[in-house]
C-alpha cells in the first residue's frame, strides 16, 4: 500500500529526469531505447514506487495497422519513403515529465518506419520562439511542433474560441483531464473547419492535449472573495483573464518563464498554473499557498502539428504509424501528469512547506461565470466556423459520451476533495478509454483523409 513516502517519489523523479536527459542528448542515432521502455519508465515508475497498480497499454494494433517486424504496413508501406530527419520543437524542457511522452511518440515512429524517420529535437523552444512555431512549420524551419494555441490567437482562431469551453468538463481530477483530452481530440480531429484552418498555414493537426482545472500558487493566502479582491494574478490570457476579473482579481499576463521572478519580486501575488508548473518553474520556492481553484481547463490547448507538405508525402501506412504513436502519446501524457501531480503534492507539503487551501466560494463564482460564458459562446465564433452552435453541441455531446464511458467502466464519480483526488488518481484504470479512442473509426480515418 502507498505509505506517502515523498523521498522515494523524489528519487524516482530524479532517476527519470536523468534517463530522459540521456535519451534527449543521445538522439536517434545513440543508444536504442524502445518505446515500451520509455513509456514504462515514464508512466509506471510512480505507480510502482507508491505501491499502486501499474497500467499497461499493450502493443497498439489499429485497424489496418498491423506490422511485420518494424515495417509500416503491408504491400510495401515504406516503398518510396526516403530517410528523413524531422525537426521537432516544444516549449517543454528536455527533462520535463511530459517530454518523456514526446520521446515515446518519436521512438514509436522511428521503430515502425525501420529507422527511416528520425528526429532532431529543439526543446525549450531553442530553435524559434514558441509564438513562431506555426509560422516555422509553414516555412519548413520546423517539421513537427507542440504548439500552445494561446501563442497564435489570430492564426488558430477556432482553438482560441474553443478555449472558452474550458469550464465544461467534470469537476474532479483526473476525470476532467481524461474527459477533456478525449472529447477535444474527437472534436478537433474530425472537424473540417479545423483542418482548413491548419491547411491555410501549411500544417496538419495530429493530436491535441488538454489540462485539468487550474489551481493558483500565491505568496499570501487567497481563499475567499475578500482575499481575492485586487490580488494580481498571473493568468494565461483569454478565458482566464475574464475569470480572474470575475473573482475581483487583477489579471496579469507574464511569460511563463518569468513567473518565478514575478512572484518573488511581488510583481504578481499569484500564478494560475497546473501542478506540474509549480515544480518545473520553481514556484514552490517563492509561493507557499496553493489555492485549489477551478480556473478553466485548457481544452485541446496544446496541438501536435506537422508540416502539411511532409505529411502529404507520407504513404497511408506511415500515417497509420503516426496515428498509433499519437494515441500512445495521449495516454502517456495523461498518465505522466497524474503521477507528477501526486509527486508535487507530497514534495510540496513535506519539503517546501506548501499549504493547500480549499476555495469553495471562489469555485462557485468561477463555475457560474464559466456556465454563462459557454451559453453565449456561439455568438462570438470566428467566421471560419461554419456552424458555431452545431460545433458546441457536438463538443458537449462528446464530453457527455466519454463521461458515460468513464462511469460505465466503474471509475469514481464522486470527489474526495482536491488532495484526495490527487492521491486516488494513480490507482485508476482508465486505459480502456484510450483504447476506445484508438479503435474508433473516426480516429484512424482522421489521419487518412
Amino acid at each position: 500500500m502507498h505509505d506517502g513516502a515523498p523521498q522515494d517519489t523524489a528519487n524516482v523523479a530524479d532517476t527519470l529526469a536523468s534517463q530522459r536527459a540521456d535519451a534527449v542528448l543521445s538522439g536517434p542515432k545513440g543508444p536504442v531505447v524502445t518505446t515500451r521502455e520509455l513509456f514504462m519508465q515514464s508512466t509506471s515508475s510512480y505507480r510502482k514506487i507508491l505501491g499502486l497498480p501499474v497500467l499497461t497499454i499493450g502493443v497498439l494494433l489499429l485497424s489496418g495497422c498491423a506490422t511485420t517486424g518494424n515495417r509500416a504496413g503491408a504491400e510495401g508501406g515504406l516503398e518510396g519513403l526516403e530517410p528523413i530527419t524531422l525537426r521537432f520543437s516544444s516549449q517543454e524542457t528536455p527533462v520535463a515529465a511530459t517530454a518523456a511522452a514526446t520521446l515515446a511518440f518519436q521512438e514509436y515512429v522511428t521503430e515502425h518506419t525501420d529507422g527511416l524517420i528520425t528526429w532532431e529535437n529543439y526543446f525549450s523552444a531553442s530553435l524559434v520562439p514558441g509564438p513562431e512555431f506555426l509560422e516555422a512549420l509553414s516555412s519548413g524551419i520546423l517539421d513537427v511542433a507542440r504548439i500552445p494555441t494561446s501563442f497564435v490567437p489570430t492564426e488558430l482562431r477556432i482553438a482560441n474560441w474553443l478555449v472558452f469551453t474550458g469550464g465544461e468538463p467534470e469537476r474532479m481530477w483526473p476525470m476532467d483531464l481524461v474527459q477533456g483530452m478525449l472529447a477535444s481530440n474527437q472534436l478537433y480531429l474530425t472537424s473540417e473547419d479545423v483542418a482548413e484552418e491548419y491547411s491555410a498555414h501549411g500544417a496538419r493537426l495530429l493530436m491535441t492535449q488538454s489540462t485539468g482545472y487550474y489551481p493558483m500558487i500565491c505568496s499570501k493566502p487567497v481563499q475567499t472573495l475578500a482575499d481575492a479582491e485586487g490580488v494580481r494574478n498571473r493568468v494565461g490570457g483569454g478565458a482566464w483573464n475574464a475569470e480572474a476579473e470575475a473573482l475581483g482579481m487583477t489579471p496579469s499576463v507574464v511569460p511563463v518563464l518569468e513567473t518565478y521572478e514575478a512572484l518573488q519580486r511581488g510583481i504578481v501575488d499569484c500564478v494560475t498554473i497546473g501542478e506540474s508548473g509549480i515544480e518545473t518553474y520553481g514556484l514552490w520556492e517563492v509561493g507557499k499557498y496553493v489555492s485549489t481553484t477551478q480556473f478553466s481547463t485548457y481544452p485541446g490547448g496544446f496541438h501536435l502539428a506537422i508540416n502539411d507538405e511532409i505529411w502529404s508525402g507520407f504513404p497511408d501506412d506511415v500515417k497509420r504509424v503516426f496515428a498509433a504513436a499519437s494515441g500512445l502519446y495521449s495516454e502517456a501524457y495523461v498518465d505522466i501528469l497524474i503521477g507528477e501531480h501526486l509527486k508535487i503534492l507530497e514534495l510540496g507539503v513535506s519539503e517546501h512547506g506548501l499549504e493547500y487551501l480549499d476555495t469553495p466560494e471562489l469555485n462557485d463564482v468561477l463555475a457560474e461565470h464559466q456556465r454563462a460564458t459557454f451559453a453565449s459562446l456561439s455568438d462570438r465564433a470566428p467566421d471560419s466556423v461554419t456552424d458555431p452552435e452545431g460545433m458546441l453541441e457536438e463538443y458537449r455531446a462528446y464530453l457527455d459520451a466519454w463521461a458515460e464511458k468513464w462511469k460505465d467502466g466503474g471509475l469514481p464519480t464522486e470527489t474526495e476533495g482536491y488532495e484526495g483526488d490527487l492521491k486516488r488518481a494513480p490507482g485508476l484504470d482508465y486505459g480502456f478509454l484510450f483504447d476506445d479512442m484508438r479503435d474508433s473509426d473516426w480516429y484512424v480515418a482522421s489521419f487518412l483523409r
